[in-house]
């Protein structure tokens, strides 16, 4: 058997190549590169923050052709001359937050504050509108479809908060989010829930932790 010693160029250059070698595998890791094998990565979605542009409007039984939006105080009513609910819509697609349906929701709080209670407080439950409204113009006798089931409820006054994630990554998902109508469930006892509109300094909100 012949045995070479490794002389000190030999020594250099095989310390040289294991280098480049170790390099060159970090450096195929690093864009999914493993053994001879090449994986195809998608684009990296970019994750960031918005508070989506917010709108609001009661309508009210008893005035069925007068629209009341953006106010600076909004009131979801149960009375016996007829009722008042309160419509809360955001903008997933447009500014600040500028959405596309391939975009998600990581998480997304809504807040709510309730400046004060009449005859009550009583339950406020929360339903998905289901059909496109404008604050400037709904009615109560063109109020939009909305659906059987809330996806919340509230009562009291001061600030109630709510997880959203679901419906709004549903929103953002569809291109299509409509918000939410507020009725009082509780019963036609006169009852009134004042609730700090879009006009006011503390207006419905969404925090939103997004993807796209």
């Amino acid at each position: 058997m012949i045995r070479r010693l490794l002389t000190p160029l030999r020594l250099a250059v095989a310390i040289a190549l294991a280098v480049c070698s170790s390099a060159g595998l970090a450096y195929a890791a690093s864009f999914g590169l493993a053994s001879s094998h090449l994986y195809a990565w998608s684009q990296p979605l970019t994750k960031g923050s918005c508070a989506p542009a917010e709108s609001d409007a009661e309508i009210d039984a008893s005035n069925p052709n007068t629209s009341f939006g953006n106010q600076s105080s909004e009131t979801v009513q149960s009375k016996n001359g007829g009722n008042s609910y309160v419509l809360i819509g955001f903008d997933l697609a447009g500014t600040p937050c500028s959405l596309p349906p391939t975009g998600g929701a990581d998480s997304a709080t809504l807040t709510i504050v309730v400046t004060g209670t009449f005859k009550g407080p009583d339950t406020i439950s929360a339903y998905p509108i289901t059909s496109p409204w404008s604050a400037s113009t709904v009615t109560w006798n063109t109020m939009p479809t909305y659906a059987s089931t809330p996806d919340f409820s509230f009562s009291g006054t001061g600030t109630t908060v709510r997880t959203v994630t679901a419906p709004i990554d549903a929103g953002i998902k569809s291109g299509a989010f409509y918000g939410w109508m507020l009725v009082d469930t509780t019963g036609a006892n006169n009852a009134t829930t004042t609730l700090a509109g879009h006009s006011s300094t503390k207006p419905p909100s969404i925090a939103l932790n997004f993807e796209k």
